[in-house]
């Protein structure tokens, strides 16, 4: 089985929607992004990896290392 990256992006569908091709996302979508990605550590497997930005939290480091899925920083 192939390793996976996970990024939360819960704008997807508006973005995608914008035909001019100039979408900007709105600072609400990214405080939700912030606030969402560190569950997305439910839907990886071991040797996955999660694209969040720091800081991580002590918790959510553990976490990740007992489940065997790298924390990726942009």
């Amino acid at each position: 089985m192939s390793s996976r990256l996970w990024h939360m992006n819960a704008d997807f569908e508006i973005e995608l929607s914008d035909t001019s091709g100039a979408y900007r996302r709105l600072p609400f979508f990214d405080k939700l992004n912030r606030r969402l990605a560190p569950h997305l550590l439910w839907l990886a497997r071991p040797g996955d990896a999660l694209l969040l930005l720091e800081p991580w939290s002590e918790h959510l480091q553990r976490e990740a290392q007992r489940r065997g899925i790298e924390l990726i920083s942009p």
